[in-house]
Parts: C-alpha cells; structure tokens; sequence
C-alpha cells in the first residue's frame, strides 16, 4: 500500500516537473506550432491514465473511469483473496483525489495558456501570408461618381460643321479636356476662339486642346478688313487708301474721308465717278462700309452758270483735236475733272485778270500758288478775256496766234482737256486747262 501511495506521489512529482519544463519551453509561442502543443497535451494525458496497477494487472484506457465492480470478488476467479486485493488497488485516499484534480486543473491551465489567441493568430496570418497582402492591394476602391461637362460652340458670323456645334467629355476628376474644332469663313480672317461674343483677341485656337470644369460656352471669332481707295482726282496727287475691320457678326465699320482742302471751291466731297458733278459724300465725312470700294474726290463751284457756255466750250475743244489731227498728234480726251477746275480757274481769274507773282500770271489768288494747285492733274493752262462776246471761232484764233497757247494746244504729251467759260460784268473769261 505503501508503495503505491509512493508510486502515485512519485508520478505527481514527475507530472509537476514535466508540466512545468513544457510551460517553459511553450512559453516561447514563435517557436512552437500549434499542433505540436495539442500533440503534446493528448501525450500528458495518456501518461496519466495509463499508470499500472501491479505487475501483470488491468489498465484503464484514457479519459475512462474505473469501473464501479472492479473492487468486488468473481465468483469465476476461485479465489477470494483476490478480490480483497483489487479492492485496495483502485481505491484512493483523499490527498490521491486531490492531487488528481490538481494535475487535471494544471493540465487545463497548460493548454489554455498555450493555445494561441486566434485574434492575434489571424493577424499574423495576414502579416506572413503575401497572398492576403495582394487581394487586398487587387481589390477595387469603391466606384466613384462620373461628372460630365459639355461645351457649345457658336458659330457668330463664321460657319461650323453640324458635329462641331457641340461635344461632351467625362470625368471622375474636376476637369476634362476637349477639342476646339476648325472654323470655316470664305470672306474672313480667322481669330480663334473666345468667352465672348464681342471679343476680338482669341483666347485659343483652333485645334487646340483646353480643360473645362463646367458647361461652357466658346464663340468664334473672326475679322473682315474693308478697303476704300480714293483717287484724288486733282485734289490731290497720291492716292490715298483708307481701311477699317468688323468682327465677328458686325457687317460695317467706319472711316473719315480726307479733307480736301482748297476753300475756294465751294462744293467739296467725293463721288463713285471721276466725272461727277454732284458730290455723294463730304469731305471730313464719317461714312459706315460694309464693302471694299473707291471713290474720287470731287470740287467745283456751282457749276450752272458756266453750263450756259457748254456748246461754245465743246466746239473749243473740237478745234483742238482738228488742230492735233493736222499736226500728227494725237487727239485729247475730255476731262470733267479738269473742266470743274477750270470753272475755278475762270472765277478766279474773272475776279482779278491782271493778278500775277513773279512776273506770271499763272498763279492763283486763292492761296498764291501755281495754277496746277487747282488741279494734280493739270499740267497746262491758256485763259484769256474778251470783252461782249464769247464765239469759240474768236478764242479758238487768239490762241493759235499765241505761241505759248499754240504750243499747249498742239504739245503730244498731254492726254486730255477741260474747258469752262464763264461771263462776269460785260466780259466773258475761257480757260483751257491740259492734263
């Protein structure tokens, strides 16, 4: 009995000592799997349960109690000193219970302090598994919302294609980009593109790529330059060239016709015909174009009284082109710029004959200057005076008797003429005046 009692207490000491070696050595939980501890654990039970009752005796299989008639005599065995005996094999003492329920509570603890935590379990898991650390880089952001902007663009006196009108981009960012498209002018300058209808400086170009963060709306801008070309005339002797621009749906623009400066004229402006004799625009006038064009400027005194003679001055000019003929010479054309000028001339003239500077009377009393002042195109001048009669016959003679008059008349270089008579006080006043 005794043995057996020191057989149970030497079983406890070893079981403590051995429980106590595996908690230290579990104690390091990176070592050691978890299986390993379970397998270790099923190994400390069976040692406890397989402990011999005597040489040759019974055995319990683990986690199995001892039967309840194991201690009673059978009746087979033949002997009943037997059954007094394994009487006292399996019955236990107090302290023997006691200290079984300890080594199962320290069997308890055991695998509970060595079961790893599954929280802690899981994330290292997820640290030394690369696959979790792929799905999760894989898996998708949530979708995020698609803004679409749209942009309209107005033709504003140029011309799109009907797919350029509008254009529509997407986006998940705050802007997209689209394409401005090409605009299409016959008769216009392309600008570019604008925010404006108004404006006149481009913003872009066409074919260029710009970002929108809203609707918007692009206008096309264009430029149209209108050209007036104005002959002098005899006003003036370079012709002068004038220009203004409309933009975008503007059909008209405006100049400032030149002065003209000669005061002694008394009707001044500008035609659409170098023949004119009633003006279409003043001088210094602000006139609207919507068109390229020319006018030529236009001067005369009021021509009416001077009309009165315009049978005699065309049988003067007549005269001329007989005499030309005869000499070889070609014939003169006639001027109406050069016959209002010499209107001007003959006034002139009528109000002071005798005026002269320098010994020539060629000179002109309104501004002290040569006669071709009167006129760019003038290049020669014959006047003379008669009293009480104004008969072409008359003059045609005075000025062929007159060699500086004669050479004018017959002189090849000029091309034209104009001729204006005028009848002031009992006298009548001719002017021929060559171009």
């Amino acid at each position: 009995m005794k043995k057996d009692k020191m057989d149970t207490k030497t079983s406890v000491i070893i079981l403590s000592v051995f429980i106590t070696v595996v908690f230290v050595f579990f104690s390091i939980p990176s070592f050691i799997q978890k299986d390993k501890i379970e397998q270790l654990v099923r190994r400390l039970e069976s040692y406890q349960a397989y402990q011999p009752d005597s040489p040759g005796g019974n055995t319990v299989k683990p986690n199995q109690k001892p039967s309840s008639n194991s201690g009673k005599p059978n009746p087979n065995s033949g002997s009943s000193g037997s059954s007094n005996s394994s009487s006292t094999d399996f019955d236990k003492t107090d302290s023997d219970k006691d200290s079984s329920d300890k080594v199962d509570s320290n069997e308890n603890d055991l695998e509970n302090e060595n079961r790893p935590n599954s929280n802690e379990d899981s994330k290292e898991k997820e640290q030394e598994d690369p696959k979790n650390e792929e799905e999760k880089t894989e898996t998708p952001a949530p979708p995020t919302e698609t803004k679409g902007f749209t942009a309209t663009f107005i033709e504003n006196g140029a011309a799109l294609g009907e797919e350029d009108k509008i254009q529509t981009c997407f986006t998940t960012e705050d802007t997209c980009s689209i394409l401005l498209p090409n605009i299409l002018s016959s008769d216009k300058t392309i600008i570019g593109w604008g925010n404006n209808p108004n404006d006149v400086t481009a913003l872009y170009r066409p074919g260029e790529r710009v970002s929108i963060g809203k609707d918007e709306t692009f206008y096309a801008l264009t430029k149209k330059n209108i050209n007036v070309t104005i002959y002098g005339n005899g006003a003036f002797r370079d012709t002068k060239y004038l220009s203004c621009s409309t933009y975008n749906t503007s059909s008209s623009c405006s100049i400032t016709l030149p002065d003209l400066e000669d005061d002694f004229y008394t009707t001044r402006g500008y035609a659409q015909t170098s023949s004119a004799d009633t003006i279409l625009y003043r001088e210094n006038e602000t006139i609207l174009v919507d068109h390229s064009f020319s006018l030529y400027a236009v001067r005369f005194i009021d021509p009416a009284p001077y009309y009165k003679y315009s049978q005699v001055t065309q049988e003067m000019f007549q005269k001329i082109n007989i005499l030309r003929s005869s000499k070889g010479v070609p014939t003169l054309s006639w001027s109406k710029s050069l016959e209002l000028s010499a209107m001007v001339r003959a006034h002139e003239i009528s109000l002071n004959y005798d005026f002269e500077m320098n010994g020539d009377h060629h000179y002109r009393i309104s501004n002290n200057e040569p006669f071709y002042s009167v006129n760019t195109l003038a290049r020669g001048e014959n006047f003379y005076a008669e009293y009480y009669s104004c008969d072409a016959n008359y003059f045609h003679e005075g000025f062929v008797n007159s060699p500086g008059h004669y050479e004018n008349m017959v002189r090849s270089s000029y091309q034209s003429v104009g001729i204006a008579i005028t009848y002031v006080e009992d006298s009548c006043y001719i002017v021929e005046l060559f171009g």
